[in-house]
């Protein structure tokens, strides 16, 4: 993959951000236009000295280790920092901690009146949602859920990895209940068992399984995939060796 890396200034959050686009293998020697994921947490998706913590989710060296993957388009974001990052992921005040979360709106009005189209515009990507997945890993599998259940009109595909769901759990089932998603493409959810950042295993475990029945509720079996990964941590490289399988799954062409 090629990847184009640039610091952009973005106002509705008030702040600077790191801006990721890679480029599948052979762009500039086509005019083929690609799917394409957008990834939270960015400075964590590609580069080692970006990274919060020195790790990846291995996405460059996935597309170099693995000839099946689809041909996509991935576009990451960073995040802000500290409670900031838990505001713009956050849509709904937490449940223990109300002065956190729901600026996820704003968030999501951002990326998809002001990033996308940009993306769009100068990239060749297929632009439909039927072609556009938003995946993230946990308070980022929080939004990226979020956003697909919310506008499934822009982000037909969703990849949720150790979604944190815990921290405002009642209003996001209900969003999910009271949505409409028959246009949603198909949705991807896991979480381990070993999961601990902010809650304890059971929250993760628990949270998700009541999120997947409710999603089963609105979706039918060939759109909704659910995993609880044996040994699995909250850790990027944990989600990096779920990342081709997550790619595959949301891009399948059956």
């Amino acid at each position: 993959m090629k990847l184009i890396r640039k610091v952009i200034h973005v106002d509705a959050l008030n702040r600077e951000a790191t801006l990721y686009v890679a480029m599948p293998k052979g762009y500039d020697d086509t005019d083929k236009h690609y799917p394409t994921i957008y990834m939270l947490d960015g400075q964590n998706v590609f580069l080692a000295n970006d990274a919060y913590q020195g790790e990846t989710w291995g996405v460059m060296e996935a597309y170099e280790n693995h000839d099946d993957l689809p041909e996509v388009m991935v576009v990451g974001l960073s995040s802000a920092t500290g409670d900031a990052r838990l505001d713009e992921y956050g849509p709904f005040p937490f449940t223990d901690y109300r002065h956190l979360g729901g600026r996820a709106e704003t968030t999501l009005d951002y990326l998809i009146d002001e990033l996308k189209p940009a993306i769009d515009a100068q990239y060749r990507t297929m632009p439909e949602a039927e072609h556009t997945a938003i995946a993230g890993a946990s308070m980022g599998g929080l939004f990226a859920l979020y956003a697909t259940v919310h506008r499934p009109d822009v982000f037909g595909m969703a990849a949720s990895l150790s979604g944190a769901f815990f921290v405002s759990e009642a209003p996001l089932l209900r969003l999910i209940e009271t949505s409409n998603l028959r246009s949603v493409r198909r949705i991807y959810v896991d979480t381990g068992d070993e999961e601990e950042a902010g809650g304890t295993p059971e929250d993760y475990l628990a949270s998700n399984l009541r999120v997947h029945e409710a999603l089963k509720d609105k979706l039918p079996q060939e759109k909704l995939t659910f995993r609880i990964i044996g040994a699995g941590r909250h850790f990027e490289t944990d989600w990096a060796m779920r990342f081709p399988d997550v790619v595959r799954t949301l891009f399948q062409t059956n």
